[in-house]
């Protein structure tokens, strides 16, 4: 039974059949619920999960890899049926011009990471475990500060040195810049100790995109639905170019800024959600040849603000193809066609040959808030909002901007007020 005590025929909307409004849909189905409706922007399901297949195989211009914790994640790969696989080569840091770096080899560095990570970071994460419950609005004042002077203070600037591969080749930002909150939630024990030996880190055969797609076929999603205006008196109406929906209860499981104008926000909550921040992240598809064969390939040097725009590094889905896919945090001003230019020139300057190109994808990416806004109680007034005139949040602003992170705050939503 719901623990709400709700009449499971009500007619809940979910706006979104990304991760986050499917997996919703999905753990309200498990509970009962029967009159489900997703509304979608694009004409497909998953979002930032999406995948391209070339002769079978499926290629990634979103999400990538499963981590040892991402338990909701595996549950809905079990439910469906979806099948796993483990890579097969390790992380390799380069130089721009394509020999491996020395900190590959740094023996006395990686026994630092190492010592910092089996001793010192398990500490840190029970002192601020609440930050592995789902949500930020109760976590200590602590970790609204930036990373970097996180890791100063907890002397684990090492481990940060490490972790610049998962945080920004993976689109999530630079370390003077974001509240540690958002990367405790990311860096768990268990994905630090596998990305240093690499036994249990795995992609999905089937492609991300196949799992929602997958998940979509179960509910009434319909797609293409440009939204608007939506409406909330005693009844929710949602208006679409085509049609007008009605609901008893809606779930606001896109990119928050995309209902701003189509929702009647009052001003304090137009200025909240006007502080949500993202990147420019670039995903190419290139094949390529006379690139070394590695799972994840780093710049390493790429990885600093002061290199923004420039390739931070590259991912090899299967290692007996020559399809890869490339990586590029831009900046607000770039062209798209410039960002192309100048990855292609730095491909070049690594030693590989373009042959064709395939896809290029621009990410509005990672939702959040600075250290100071954060600091301001962002989280807190955001949470306020959930339930007001029976309307809810989830998404990646919520939690992270990991599948796991959504999935899990969206199980938890449905958990909490359905």
């Amino acid at each position: 039974m719901s623990h709400a005590n709700l009449d499971q025929n009500i007619r809940i909307g979910i706006i979104g059949a990304g991760a986050a409004g499917l997996s919703a849909a999905n753990a309200l189905k498990q509970k009962g619920y029967k009159q489900i409706t997703i509304l979608e922007k694009l004409n497909r399901s998953g979002g930032k999960s999406c995948s391209f297949f070339v002769d079978g195989r499926s290629y990634e211009l979103g999400t990538v890899f499963l981590a040892p914790y991402y338990r909701n994640t595996f549950q809905i790969l079990k439910q469906f049926n979806l099948k796993i696989k483990k890579f097969t080569k390790q992380i390799k840091f380069f130089n721009t011009d394509g020999s491996l770096n020395n900190f590959n080899n740094n023996k006395i560095i990686k026994i630092k990471i190492l010592w910092e990570v089996l001793f010192k970071f398990p500490l840190i994460a029970f002192k601020y475990r609440k930050i592995y419950q789902p949500g930020f609005s109760e976590i200590p004042s602590e970790l609204y500060q930036p990373f970097s002077t996180f890791c100063s203070y907890h002397k684990i600037e090492n481990i940060a040195l490490f972790v610049r591969v998962l945080i920004t080749a993976y689109g999530y930002g630079y370390f003077d810049d974001i509240p540690v909150a958002y990367y405790l939630k990311y860096l768990r024990l268990s994905l630090l100790l596998e990305m240093l030996f690499g036994k249990k880190i795995w992609f999905v055969k089937e492609g991300w995109g196949t799992i929602w797609s997958k998940v979509a076929e179960n509910f009434n999603v319909f797609y293409n639905q440009n939204i608007i205006q939506i409406t909330i008196n005693k009844k929710i109406e949602v208006k679409t170019e085509a049609k007008i929906y009605k609901f008893d209860r809606l779930i606001i499981a896109c990119p928050l800024d995309n209902i701003v104008e189509v929702l009647d926000l009052d001003i304090k909550a137009q200025e909240l959600l006007s502080k949500i921040e993202y990147y420019d992240y670039y995903c190419f598809a290139f094949s390529v040849e006379n690139l070394p064969i590695v799972n994840i390939g780093v710049i390493e040097k790429n990885l600093f603000k002061e290199n923004k725009g420039s390739l931070l590094g590259w991912y090899t889905r299967w290692v007996d193809s020559n399809i890869l896919t490339f990586y590029v945090i831009g900046n607000p001003e770039d062209r798209e066609e410039n960002i192309e230019k100048n990855l292609m020139a730095d491909i070049e300057k690594l030693g590989g040959k373009i042959v064709k190109k395939y896809h290029v994808k621009k990410w509005k990416y990672f939702p959040h808030v600075s250290p100071e806004v954060m600091k301001n109680g962002f989280y807190k007034k955001l949470e306020a909002y959930q339930g007001q005139n029976n309307t809810y949040i989830t998404g990646e602003i919520m939690n992270f901007s990991s599948i796991e992170s959504v999935v899990e705050y969206s199980n938890f939503l449905v958990e909490k007020y359905f």
